[in-house]
């Protein structure tokens, strides 16, 4: 079980709200592509397309932008507006936003950018990490204190956490609090097996969040119909026509039935379409392994 903190002990980890990690690892083409965008905004052009993040949840496209602010205010002379979806209910409120009473003045300089979540052009790719980046996330955060991850633990917990930065979140918070209540210099495997189990809850807690998401939209059935074209995949890709054969084979014969279930299963993460491929365009696993978790627990009339 986690072990509670108290208010005078640093918390180097923080999953899931969207803090900058302690060590942004494996990000330096997206933060390369935001900081040209911010060049160009210092220098009083407009860069040349709007920069729009995209990948499945919890892979750290908020912990992005908000470095992307931090980085324009301490640009100072870039104006930072920041919205969220709670912040535009509707149409009007974006424009109150955007043109304030005052007038036009404030838009016409040419120093408009906007980081965003969603789709549109300009995107920019925000998906797992590759696995020596998901070892840095956690070895040079506890370097920084004069702790190590002995190689045979740090190889066990990156297996476990499939480089999803959610996922190495939770296990560095674990480990932390585990070195708190143990204090040693070395984080062994005894150490990463104790905390095996508390990462499992959070993890199957998550997952089931995410079923219930599925499962309130409609979505088990088509879920887990291209379920096994991920798990039969080496690279957890799967492409366009398979998904299609997939969803038919489950029933849903309409195309615009079909269309209307990949992108809901891509809106809530299960799948998603990485930016910058070349025909064909494949699917990939959005948040990893919630294909098993599916077919364990959706209904039998799901699965068939």
């Amino acid at each position: 079980m986690l072990t509670t903190m108290s208010s005078t002990e640093p918390r180097l980890f923080a999953p899931g709200d969207g803090a900058t990690p302690p060590e942004l690892a494996g990000r330096d083409a997206q933060q390369a592509v935001l900081s040209r965008c911010l060049g160009d905004l210092v220098r009083g052009a407009a860069p040349p397309h709007n920069v729009v993040l995209v990948g499945p949840r919890g892979n750290g496209k908020t912990v992005l932008l908000n470095w992307f602010k931090a980085a324009c205010m301490d640009a100072n002379s870039v104006e930072v507006l920041a919205l969220t979806p709670r912040d535009i209910p509707a149409p009007q409120a974006l424009m109150d936003a955007l043109l304030p009473r005052r007038g036009l003045a404030k838009l016409l300089p040419r120093k408009v950018g906007i980081a965003s979540v969603g789709l549109g052009e300009g995107l920019l790719g925000v998906g797992r990490l590759t696995e020596a980046a998901a070892r840095d996330a956690l070895v040079k955060p506890f370097a920084r204190h004069d702790v190590a991850i002995d190689p045979e633990a740090l190889a066990a917990v990156t297996e476990n956490n499939q480089h999803y930065p959610y996922f190495i979140q939770l296990w560095g918070d674990a480990l932390w609090q585990e070195h708190l209540a143990n204090p040693n210099a070395r984080l062994t495997t005894a150490a990463s097996a104790a905390m095996q189990g508390a990462v499992a809850v959070r993890v199957a807690e998550y997952y089931e969040g995410r079923y219930q998401e599925l499962a309130a939209d409609g979505l088990l059935s088509a879920a887990a119909a291209v379920a096994p074209l991920f798990q039969g995949s080496t690279d957890g890709t799967a492409s366009n026509q398979a998904i299609d054969g997939a969803l038919v084979a489950a029933g849903i014969e309409d195309a615009a039935d079909r269309f209307a279930a990949c992108e809901g299963l891509n809106r809530l993460s299960y799948m998603w379409r990485p930016p910058g491929q070349l025909p064909p365009v494949l699917w990939s696993v959005g948040i990893p392994s919630p294909t098993t978790y599916i077919l364990e627990h959706a209904p039998e009339s799901a699965t068939r």
